[in-house]
């Protein structure tokens, strides 16, 4: 496969130099290394002794100019096609070509060390002028073996051609993420139990899981010595997301299907075995963690190097992407309650912003119960990773996922879930089910990627050219433009919001996401609507709306800004703040230097630091509303609460010196003031705080106020530039 190949002069030249003589013409064949010009530079040496006579061997010795000659040879074999350069002309950098000359193969394409057109050996050792054959071909855009290579111009070769099918069917790429997009899998044995159980109250919910086994090799410590041992055999149960079927038949009449998943190879041809048991959807375009280069990042540009403008990508993390442009994010699939994501656990732990359930209260008293006991489990082991920005290498992780899946397999956390559940429900059997078929997001995902197709289509008939990144943006950008939004009582003092899944989530749909209520903030989004930025908006803003997480996620679901009646949160009457503190906010808020005290009752520091929690499980459902109102709020600050060490790691230095300022500026205000005037008091001998409101509340029990930090700021007059 002949091609011109442009020969340049090599980087490391002592720019600029001169040419001195051309030493081969048009159409002459050329050897390695055989010279094609002379050239001439000069630079700076040391002079000689007899040059430098008051130099007294302690003195640093003089330089002086000196003038060079040297040559350039060919790298490779071939004929003269065209000489760019004559003799005087002065080479200023590496960018000008001084020879183009036709190869018989220029090993566009490499395997295993061969070239895959002329099966030349090119793994022979760098000669003296540095030059490598594989060089030649860096590129990896297969979606099996990494060691196939082809050349940047033999990349675009093939994605023109790729590209111009695609046209020619009116199709789009989708990438496909597999765990907790499409499929949840695990291997807690407790599922092969319910599925043999007709009697089992979870069995309707498990017959339709498949199963596949692996035989996988055991993960030997460091320095190992002896026999190794022989690969173990692991079960999978694999349940699909609801709709999976009708989906993929769906949207690969306008999508080409890729899988690209944090998996083994082996684990990912299983699975789309069991999927796509025909290939009819995702044939052989499988990319898995075995190829991609990465455990912690994927990236569009191993499959398609030179051209993503037809690319669109599901998947349930945004950060393993870096918030591509392509992204359409997805709420996870979280089928087997607490099992997570089996291929992640090297990945940094994202917070249980798992999305709308839809599951009765009983799984969300349990589930909250789970996240408590994780976090507790970590303050007590003290296996957090501080760097989250450290990758893992490929024994860790894969020791990392051994021993999880071990613990999984050993521990059976379905099975002491079932258990804790029946003590908690003890009624119906419908009520004793811990799983549930209740997921709709691939119905509105399919709606959206339709969407996407159409209007990128609609665009390329006009203009002759379309692409993703700038058509998706802009699409996602109108389900909330012009909105600005406020989260309240939904993540720990001190972190810094802007890192949240949902607060990037809702930026990328057009959102604003605000700090602090404004005269600009249409929605408070807040699960119960006493804490005080809710009060404070509603009492300031009678228009804003107070919703539920699950609007937000209704909305990302579907694409499209969602009826905020159906998820709207009621405020009391009573429970609007007095005229005179709302007045004394709006001056507070345009001059943020004026000193301001609106009194609102003020929590006891020792007991603030477990209002919010780190890690909780903000999105609970519907059913849930009646637990968390319920009158003992003790027992919704128990499960809402977690250890500060998880929230300490997601705030930078600054942060942390921040919240501990306040803290301790709030223990001194609290030393020095009456406490009975700000911290609620067991007057009545029940062993019970009376939680009695005296700031023209009516009495109206605002323990939620203690989760805002603005609020605690405000309550105490405190001012940022006074810290």
């Amino acid at each position: 496969m002949s091609e011109i190949t442009e020969l340049k002069l090599p980087e490391s030249l002592p720019f600029p130099v001169k040419i001195l003589s051309v030493d081969v013409q048009k159409g002459a064949d050329i050897k390695k290394h055989q010279h094609i010009i002379r050239y001439s530079y000069w630079e700076f040496q040391d002079a000689p002794f007899e040059q430098d006579g008051q130099n007294d061997g302690y003195q640093q010795r003089k330089k002086v100019r000196v003038d060079l000659v040297g040559s350039y040879e060919s790298p490779i074999d071939g004929v003269i096609d065209q000489v760019t350069v004559r003799v005087g002309d002065e080479i200023l950098s590496q960018d000008q070509t001084i020879v183009k000359v036709i190869e018989p193969c220029s090993h566009a394409v490499q395997f295993g060390g061969l070239c895959a057109v002329c099966g030349k050996s090119l793994e022979e050792e760098a000669d003296y002028s540095g030059y490598k054959y594989e060089d030649r071909a860096p590129i990896s855009m297969s979606h099996g073996r990494s060691d196939l290579k082809i050349s940047k111009n033999e990349a675009e070769r093939v994605e023109k051609k790729m590209t111009k099918n695609l046209i020619t069917e009116r199709k789009l790429i989708l990438v496909v993420d597999l765990d907790q997009t499409v499929i949840h899998v695990t291997v807690d044995p407790t599922i092969a139990e319910w599925m043999n159980n007709p009697k089992n109250p979870n069995h309707p919910s498990v017959k339709d899981v498949k199963t596949f086994t692996l035989d996988e090799e055991i993960i030997l410590p460091p320095n190992f010595i002896g026999t190794r041992p022989p690969p173990h055999t692991r079960r999978y149960f694999l349940k699909e997301r609801p709709g999976l079927e009708h989906f993929l038949k769906k949207v690969s009449e306008k999508y080409e299907l890729h899988i690209y998943t944090m998996g083994t190879r082996a684990y990912a041809k299983a699975v789309a075995k069991c999927i796509d048991p025909d290939g009819n959807y995702f044939s052989d375009r499988i990319l898995s963690r075995d190829e991609s280069g990465s455990l912690t990042q994927k990236s569009l540009e191993r499959l398609f190097p030179t051209d993503t403008s037809m690319v669109v990508i599901i998947d349930d993390r945004g950060d393993v992407w870096n918030w591509s442009d392509h992204l359409v994010k997805v709420v996870p699939f979280e089928y087997f309650v607490g099992i997570g994501d089996i291929n992640s656990n090297f990945l940094p732990r994202q917070r249980s912003l798992l999305g709308p359930s839809k599951r009765r209260g009983s799984i969300a008293k349990l589930e909250e119960k789970i996240e408590k006991e994780e976090t507790t489990k970590l303050e007590e082991d003290g296996t957090i990773n501080v760097d989250e920005n450290l990758a893992p290498d490929h024994a860790t992780s894969s020791s990392e996922r051994e021993a999880s899946l071990e613990a999984q397999k050993k521990e059976r956390p379905l099975a002491k879930l079932q258990h804790d559940l029946d003590e908690l429900s003890p009624g119906s059997v419908e009520d004793q089910r811990l799983l549930f078929d209740d997921d709709d997001e691939l119905e509105g995902l399919e709606l959206s990627l339709q969407k996407i197709h159409e209007t990128f289509y609609a665009k390329y008939d006009v203009n002759g050219y379309a692409d993703i990144k700038d058509l998706l943006p802009s699409l996602k950008h109108k389900v909330f433009e012009g909105l600005e939004f406020v989260f309240s009582g939904l993540f720990p003092i001190g972190s810094n919001i802007n890192q949240e899944n949902i607060v990037i989530w809702s930026k990328s749909f057009g959102a604003t996401v605000g700090t602090e209520v404004t005269l600009n903030t249409t929605h408070v989004i807040v699960k119960n609507p006493n804490t005080y930025k809710a009060r404070l908006a509603k009492s300031l803003l009678p228009n804003v709306k107070l919703v539920h997480p699950n609007w937000i996620f209704n909305s990302l679901t579907f694409w499209r800004h969602s009826d905020e009646k159906d998820y709207e949160q009621y405020l009391p009457s009573n429970g609007l703040l007095s005229k005179e503190d709302v007045e004394k906010y709006l001056s507070k808020l345009q001059d943020p230097s004026s000193k301001v005290e609106i009194t609102a009752p003020v929590v006891n520091v020792e007991e603030k630091n477990t209002l919010l929690g780190g890690d909780m499980n903000w999105l609970g459902n519907d059913d849930d509303e009646d637990f968390l109102s319920s009158e003992d709020s003790d027992q919704e600050s128990d499960f809402s609460a977690s250890p500060s060490i998880k929230r300490s790691i997601e705030e930078d230095d600054y942060e942390k010196e921040s919240v501990t300022s306040k803290r301790q500026k709030r223990v001194e205000i609290n030393e020095t003031k009456d406490r009975g005037k700000f911290v609620d008091k067991d007057d009545d001998g029940d062993g019970e705080e009376d939680n009695n409101d005296n700031n023209n509340n009516n009495n109206y029990n605002n323990d939620d106020d203690d989760d805002d930090e603005l609020a605690a700021e405000l309550m105490l007059g405190l001012d940022s530039d006074e810290e």
